[in-house]
């Protein structure tokens, strides 16, 4: 059989995509985790209740690769984003969650040794 006569170009391209695992790989992300990002966000008097809105119902990924978002985490904790937002904030200040912008996601951190 004849070999197939793509252009390399076409061919990494090929590649690159079939690597691509959700839509959400093709989009920039958080530079800082949500939750510090919602909170500086809502602190900016320039910042309009959409564009909040927008950031809470955000996707990122959690340890276990499920996919969340500041809204679902709220509702599932019984509380209000903000309060989500404090509880996560607080969690990252005393090392036991860490957000990883590679990823984009959340991660729980098992102190050793404390």
């Amino acid at each position: 059989m004849p070999r197939s006569r793509k252009r390399p170009a076409a061919v990494a391209k090929a590649k690159a995509a079939a690597r691509r695992t959700s839509v959400a790989d093709d989009q920039l992300g958080f530079v800082e985790s949500p939750w510090a990002t919602w909170q500086r966000a809502a602190q900016d008097a320039q910042v309009d209740r959409t564009t909040l809105a927008v950031l809470e119902h955000s996707r990122f990924r959690v340890a276990d690769g499920a996919w969340t978002s500041l809204a679902e985490m709220a509702k599932d904790a019984g509380q209000t984003i903000a309060e989500a937002v404090q509880a996560n904030d607080w969690l990252e200040s005393q090392g036991f969650l860490e957000w990883d912008r590679a990823s984009q996601s959340a991660v729980p951190v098992i102190p050793v040794g404390s």
